[in-house]
Protein backbone atom coordinates (compact mmCIF):
# COMPACT_ATOMS: atom_id res chain seq x y z
CA UNK A 1 0.00 0.00 0.00
CA UNK A 2 1.58 3.01 -1.30
CA UNK A 3 0.02 5.39 1.50
CA UNK A 4 1.31 3.40 4.27
CA UNK A 5 5.03 2.84 2.87
CA UNK A 6 4.41 7.09 2.81
CA UNK A 7 3.20 7.40 6.16
CA UNK A 8 5.91 4.84 7.74
CA UNK A 9 8.84 6.95 6.34
CA UNK A 10 7.32 10.02 6.79
CA UNK A 11 7.24 9.03 10.48
CA UNK A 12 11.27 7.86 10.44
CA UNK A 13 11.54 11.00 8.87
CA UNK A 14 9.93 13.06 11.62
CA UNK A 15 12.03 10.11 14.55
CA UNK A 16 15.25 10.74 12.76
CA UNK A 17 14.78 15.23 12.59
CA UNK A 18 13.81 14.97 16.94
CA UNK A 19 16.69 13.07 17.52
CA UNK A 20 18.85 15.45 14.94
CA UNK A 21 17.58 18.32 16.74
CA UNK A 22 17.88 17.40 20.49
CA UNK A 23 21.72 16.29 19.52
CA UNK A 24 22.65 19.99 18.13
CA UNK A 25 20.13 22.18 20.39
CA UNK A 26 19.60 20.33 23.89
CA UNK A 27 15.71 20.35 25.19
CA UNK A 28 15.02 21.43 29.07
CA UNK A 29 12.29 19.24 30.80
CA UNK A 30 8.97 20.70 30.23
CA UNK A 31 6.84 19.86 33.65
CA UNK A 32 2.96 19.91 33.08
CA UNK A 33 1.11 22.16 34.79
CA UNK A 34 -1.41 20.81 37.63
CA UNK A 35 -4.37 21.21 36.75
CA UNK A 36 -8.47 19.82 37.55
CA UNK A 37 -11.60 18.50 36.02
CA UNK A 38 -12.97 22.23 36.48
CA UNK A 39 -10.35 23.32 34.84
CA UNK A 40 -10.57 21.39 31.32
CA UNK A 41 -14.29 21.40 31.07
CA UNK A 42 -14.51 25.24 30.55
CA UNK A 43 -11.42 25.68 28.02
CA UNK A 44 -12.54 22.59 25.94
CA UNK A 45 -15.53 23.76 25.68
CA UNK A 46 -14.87 26.93 24.73
CA UNK A 47 -12.92 25.24 21.62
CA UNK A 48 -15.93 23.06 20.62
CA UNK A 49 -17.76 26.53 20.76
CA UNK A 50 -15.00 27.88 18.25
CA UNK A 51 -14.82 24.47 16.44
CA UNK A 52 -19.00 24.61 16.34
CA UNK A 53 -18.76 28.17 14.52
CA UNK A 54 -16.15 27.29 11.71
CA UNK A 55 -17.72 24.58 10.96
CA UNK A 56 -21.01 26.34 10.33
CA UNK A 57 -19.63 29.23 8.84
CA UNK A 58 -17.83 26.60 6.26
CA UNK A 59 -21.46 25.06 5.30
CA UNK A 60 -22.85 28.67 4.65
CA UNK A 61 -19.65 29.16 1.66
CA UNK A 62 -19.73 25.23 0.97
CA UNK A 63 -23.24 25.01 0.40
CA UNK A 64 -24.20 27.76 -2.56
CA UNK A 65 -20.72 26.55 -4.33
CA UNK A 66 -21.10 22.72 -4.22
CA UNK A 67 -24.37 21.43 -3.40
CA UNK A 68 -26.00 22.42 -6.59
CA UNK A 69 -23.99 19.60 -8.51
CA UNK A 70 -24.27 17.11 -5.55
CA UNK A 71 -28.13 17.34 -6.19
CA UNK A 72 -27.72 17.15 -9.72
CA UNK A 73 -25.49 13.78 -9.39
CA UNK A 74 -28.19 12.64 -7.02
CA UNK A 75 -30.98 12.62 -9.52
CA UNK A 76 -28.78 10.93 -12.32
CA UNK A 77 -28.53 8.62 -10.31
CA UNK A 78 -31.92 8.30 -9.16
CA UNK A 79 -32.79 8.41 -12.35
CA UNK A 80 -30.55 5.37 -13.68
CA UNK A 81 -31.53 3.44 -10.99
CA UNK A 82 -35.63 4.00 -11.88
CA UNK A 83 -34.60 3.03 -15.72
CA UNK A 84 -32.63 0.06 -14.35
CA UNK A 85 -36.00 -0.98 -12.25
CA UNK A 86 -38.40 -0.90 -16.15
CA UNK A 87 -35.79 -2.46 -17.84
CA UNK A 88 -35.97 -5.18 -14.99
CA UNK A 89 -39.89 -5.64 -15.68
CA UNK A 90 -39.17 -5.60 -19.26
CA UNK A 91 -36.55 -8.34 -19.27
CA UNK A 92 -36.95 -11.46 -21.16
CA UNK A 93 -38.30 -13.67 -19.59
CA UNK A 94 -40.72 -11.60 -17.30
CA UNK A 95 -44.30 -11.63 -17.93
CA UNK A 96 -44.47 -7.92 -19.45
CA UNK A 97 -41.37 -8.53 -21.58
CA UNK A 98 -41.73 -7.46 -25.39
CA UNK A 99 -40.52 -9.84 -28.20
CA UNK A 100 -37.28 -7.37 -28.86
CA UNK A 101 -36.54 -7.11 -24.88
CA UNK A 102 -33.16 -6.42 -23.77
CA UNK A 103 -30.97 -7.79 -21.00
CA UNK A 104 -31.12 -5.06 -18.35
CA UNK A 105 -27.38 -3.29 -17.78
CA UNK A 106 -26.68 -1.96 -14.46
CA UNK A 107 -23.60 -0.40 -15.70
CA UNK A 108 -25.33 3.50 -15.44
CA UNK A 109 -26.58 3.19 -12.00
CA UNK A 110 -22.90 2.50 -10.96
CA UNK A 111 -21.21 4.87 -13.18
CA UNK A 112 -23.54 7.46 -11.57
CA UNK A 113 -23.17 5.83 -8.22
CA UNK A 114 -19.21 6.29 -8.05
CA UNK A 115 -19.59 9.89 -9.91
CA UNK A 116 -21.89 10.79 -7.06
CA UNK A 117 -19.42 9.05 -4.23
CA UNK A 118 -16.34 11.15 -5.53
CA UNK A 119 -18.12 14.26 -5.87
CA UNK A 120 -18.98 14.32 -1.86
CA UNK A 121 -15.46 12.77 -0.93
CA UNK A 122 -14.20 15.91 -2.97
CA UNK A 123 -16.18 18.34 -0.84
CA UNK A 124 -15.29 16.72 2.44
CA UNK A 125 -11.41 16.82 1.11
CA UNK A 126 -12.29 20.70 0.44
CA UNK A 127 -14.04 21.36 3.50
CA UNK A 128 -11.47 19.52 5.64
CA UNK A 129 -8.87 21.92 4.26
CA UNK A 130 -10.19 25.40 4.29
CA UNK A 131 -11.20 23.80 8.08
CA UNK A 132 -7.84 23.32 8.45
CA UNK A 133 -6.33 25.94 7.59
CA UNK A 134 -8.65 28.57 9.52
CA UNK A 135 -8.04 26.45 12.20
CA UNK A 136 -4.74 27.05 12.22
CA UNK A 137 -4.84 30.69 11.14
CA UNK A 138 -7.23 31.04 14.69
CA UNK A 139 -4.51 29.40 16.79
CA UNK A 140 -1.94 31.70 15.27
CA UNK A 141 -4.15 34.37 16.64
CA UNK A 142 -3.63 32.90 20.19
CA UNK A 143 -5.87 30.30 20.47
CA UNK A 144 -3.64 27.50 22.12
CA UNK A 145 -4.85 24.03 22.77
CA UNK A 146 -1.70 22.80 23.82
CA UNK A 147 -0.25 25.62 25.98
CA UNK A 148 -3.02 24.79 28.18
CA UNK A 149 -1.37 22.16 30.22
CA UNK A 150 2.00 24.29 30.81
CA UNK A 151 2.64 27.23 32.89
CA UNK A 152 3.66 30.29 31.11
CA UNK A 153 6.39 30.74 33.51
CA UNK A 154 7.53 26.91 32.36
CA UNK A 155 7.42 27.80 28.62
CA UNK A 156 9.22 31.29 28.77
CA UNK A 157 11.89 29.72 30.60
CA UNK A 158 12.90 27.18 27.69
CA UNK A 159 15.44 27.61 24.98
CA UNK A 160 14.41 29.89 22.53
CA UNK A 161 14.16 27.17 19.73
CA UNK A 162 12.32 24.85 21.97
CA UNK A 163 9.90 27.60 22.48
CA UNK A 164 9.22 28.45 18.90
CA UNK A 165 9.23 24.51 17.74
CA UNK A 166 6.61 24.08 21.22
CA UNK A 167 4.70 26.88 19.68
CA UNK A 168 4.64 25.69 15.83
CA UNK A 169 3.43 22.45 17.35
CA UNK A 170 0.81 23.51 18.72
CA UNK A 171 -0.67 26.43 16.37
CA UNK A 172 -0.49 22.87 14.11
CA UNK A 173 -2.35 20.74 16.54
CA UNK A 174 -4.94 23.05 17.60
CA UNK A 175 -5.66 23.54 14.17
CA UNK A 176 -6.01 20.32 13.45
CA UNK A 177 -8.05 20.13 16.72
CA UNK A 178 -10.58 22.76 15.61
CA UNK A 179 -10.80 21.24 12.04
CA UNK A 180 -11.77 17.82 13.29
CA UNK A 181 -15.22 19.55 14.46
CA UNK A 182 -17.28 20.52 17.03
CA UNK A 183 -18.15 16.07 17.52
CA UNK A 184 -14.60 16.17 17.97
CA UNK A 185 -13.65 18.08 21.14
CA UNK A 186 -16.93 16.79 22.40
CA UNK A 187 -15.31 13.34 22.16
CA UNK A 188 -12.05 15.19 24.10
CA UNK A 189 -14.22 16.28 27.15
CA UNK A 190 -15.90 12.81 27.58
CA UNK A 191 -12.33 11.20 27.71
CA UNK A 192 -11.29 14.00 30.84
CA UNK A 193 -14.69 13.52 32.47
CA UNK A 194 -14.81 9.82 32.36
CA UNK A 195 -10.71 9.10 33.01
CA UNK A 196 -11.73 11.72 35.76
CA UNK A 197 -14.56 9.75 37.24
CA UNK A 198 -12.84 6.40 36.91
CA UNK A 199 -10.09 7.94 38.91
CA UNK A 200 -12.61 9.13 41.47
CA UNK A 201 -14.02 5.90 41.81
CA UNK A 202 -10.96 3.95 42.14
CA UNK A 203 -9.91 6.41 45.01
CA UNK A 204 -13.25 6.25 46.71
CA UNK A 205 -12.94 2.36 46.06
CA UNK A 206 -9.51 2.24 48.13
Amino acid sequence: MPNARVLQYSTFAVAVAAVVFTLFYPTAHLPVRSFTLQDCVPFFTELTAIALFVERALEVLLTPWREKDAQEKELQHTMAKRRLELELRAAPGTPAAPAAATVPNPSDVVTTKQALVEYRSQTQQIAFLISLATGIVISLLGVRALQFFFDDASLAALPPRQHHLFQALDVVLTGALISGGADALHQVVTVFTDFANATSDKIKGN
